[in-house]
Protein backbone atom coordinates (compact mmCIF):
# COMPACT_ATOMS: atom_id res chain seq x y z
CA UNK A 1 0.00 0.00 0.00
CA UNK A 2 1.67 3.20 -1.11
CA UNK A 3 -1.08 5.64 -0.19
CA UNK A 4 -1.39 7.11 3.32
CA UNK A 5 -4.78 6.33 4.84
CA UNK A 6 -4.43 9.14 7.41
CA UNK A 7 -7.10 11.72 6.64
CA UNK A 8 -8.16 14.95 8.30
CA UNK A 9 -6.71 15.44 11.75
CA UNK A 10 -6.07 11.71 12.41
CA UNK A 11 -2.40 12.20 13.37
CA UNK A 12 -3.28 15.03 15.76
CA UNK A 13 -5.96 12.89 17.45
CA UNK A 14 -3.54 9.97 17.82
CA UNK A 15 -0.77 12.16 19.22
CA UNK A 16 -3.13 13.77 21.73
CA UNK A 17 -4.60 10.38 22.71
CA UNK A 18 -1.35 8.46 23.23
CA UNK A 19 -0.82 9.53 26.88
CA UNK A 20 -4.31 8.22 27.73
CA UNK A 21 -3.90 4.80 26.10
CA UNK A 22 -4.62 1.93 28.49
CA UNK A 23 -5.77 4.32 31.23
CA UNK A 24 -8.85 3.62 33.34
CA UNK A 25 -11.79 6.05 33.38
CA UNK A 26 -15.04 6.06 35.34
CA UNK A 27 -18.29 6.87 33.57
CA UNK A 28 -21.10 8.97 35.07
CA UNK A 29 -22.42 5.87 36.87
CA UNK A 30 -19.03 5.01 38.38
CA UNK A 31 -18.38 2.04 36.07
CA UNK A 32 -14.75 1.53 35.03
CA UNK A 33 -13.66 1.58 31.37
CA UNK A 34 -10.22 1.25 29.78
CA UNK A 35 -9.28 3.58 26.92
CA UNK A 36 -8.04 1.16 24.26
CA UNK A 37 -7.50 3.40 21.27
CA UNK A 38 -8.98 5.43 18.45
CA UNK A 39 -11.01 4.03 15.57
CA UNK A 40 -11.55 5.56 12.15
CA UNK A 41 -15.10 4.87 10.96
CA UNK A 42 -16.69 6.03 7.71
CA UNK A 43 -18.42 8.94 9.44
CA UNK A 44 -16.03 10.05 12.21
CA UNK A 45 -13.14 9.19 14.50
CA UNK A 46 -14.03 7.50 17.80
CA UNK A 47 -12.37 7.04 21.18
CA UNK A 48 -12.79 3.37 22.12
CA UNK A 49 -13.60 2.63 25.74
CA UNK A 50 -13.78 -1.01 26.89
CA UNK A 51 -15.89 -1.69 29.97
CA UNK A 52 -14.76 -4.22 32.56
CA UNK A 53 -17.54 -6.48 31.27
CA UNK A 54 -16.17 -6.36 27.72
CA UNK A 55 -18.64 -3.89 26.19
CA UNK A 56 -17.14 -1.45 23.68
CA UNK A 57 -18.24 2.18 23.95
CA UNK A 58 -17.41 4.43 20.99
CA UNK A 59 -17.18 8.14 21.79
CA UNK A 60 -16.99 10.76 19.05
CA UNK A 61 -13.58 12.43 18.87
CA UNK A 62 -15.34 15.80 18.75
CA UNK A 63 -14.04 17.11 22.06
CA UNK A 64 -12.28 14.84 24.54
CA UNK A 65 -13.03 11.76 26.64
CA UNK A 66 -13.83 13.83 29.73
CA UNK A 67 -16.39 15.79 27.72
CA UNK A 68 -18.38 12.56 27.35
CA UNK A 69 -18.68 12.23 31.14
CA UNK A 70 -15.64 10.04 31.80
CA UNK A 71 -13.22 10.84 34.62
CA UNK A 72 -9.65 9.51 34.69
CA UNK A 73 -8.89 7.23 37.63
CA UNK A 74 -5.87 7.95 39.80
CA UNK A 75 -3.52 4.93 39.79
CA UNK A 76 -4.17 4.18 43.47
CA UNK A 77 -7.91 3.92 42.65
CA UNK A 78 -7.43 1.34 39.89
CA UNK A 79 -9.96 -1.49 40.24
CA UNK A 80 -8.43 -4.71 41.57
CA UNK A 81 -10.95 -6.90 39.73
CA UNK A 82 -9.94 -5.68 36.25
CA UNK A 83 -10.33 -8.75 33.98
CA UNK A 84 -8.17 -7.09 31.31
CA UNK A 85 -5.13 -7.46 33.59
CA UNK A 86 -5.73 -11.14 34.30
CA UNK A 87 -2.61 -13.28 34.14
CA UNK A 88 -3.06 -16.65 32.62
Amino acid sequence: MSECICKGNWRKIIKESEPSMDKIYLDRNGAAHRFIGVMLAPDDYYYCMLSMTGKLEMLSCVGNIEGHGYTPVIVSQKPTNDPHNAKG
